[in-house]
C-alpha cells in the first residue's frame, strides 16, 4: 500500500510503500515519530469501520425512539383511530425497540 504523506510535521513531502514489515529510519528530529503516529492514526481510524458504523447506528437509532416516544404514541394513536392517552413507554414501543436492537447488533 502506497501512502503520500505531505505538511504532516516535519514532513514536507514523502511517499512510503507499507509492504510486509517497513523500517522507518532517520536521524533524530527526521519525522520519524510524526510518521509513525500518523500511520498508526491512519490504520486505527479505518479498521473496524463496519463494527463502528454498526455501533454508531445502533447509538443514533436508539437516540431517534427516545427523543420521538411521544411522537410515535402520536403516530400510533392515529394509525388505529383511537383518541386515548398513550404512556410514551407502552409495549408497543418496546417492541419495537426491541425489534430494531435485534436487527441492529
Amino acid at each position: 500500500m502506497q501512502i503520500k504523506l505531505e505538511n504532516i510535521g516535519i514532513v514536507k513531502n514523502s511517499s512510503i510503500e507499507l509492504n510486509g514489515l517497513t523500517v522507518i529510519t532517520g536521524k533524530n528530529n527526521s519525522g520519524k515519530s510524526t510518521v509513525g503516529k500518523t500511520l498508526y492514526a491512519l490504520l486505527d481510524a479505518v479498521s473496524n469501520i463496519s463494527e463502528k458504523y454498526e455501533i454508531d447506528r445502533y447509538n443514533y437509532m436508539v437516540k431517534i425512539l427516545e427523543e420521538n416516544q411521544s411522537i410515535m404514541s402520536v403516530f400510533r394513536l392515529i394509525k388505529y383511530g383511537q383518541m386515548m392517552e398513550d404512556s410514551p413507554t407502552d409495549d408497543d414501543i418496546l417492541r419495537k425497540y426491541s425489534y430494531l436492537k435485534k436487527y441492529i447488533n
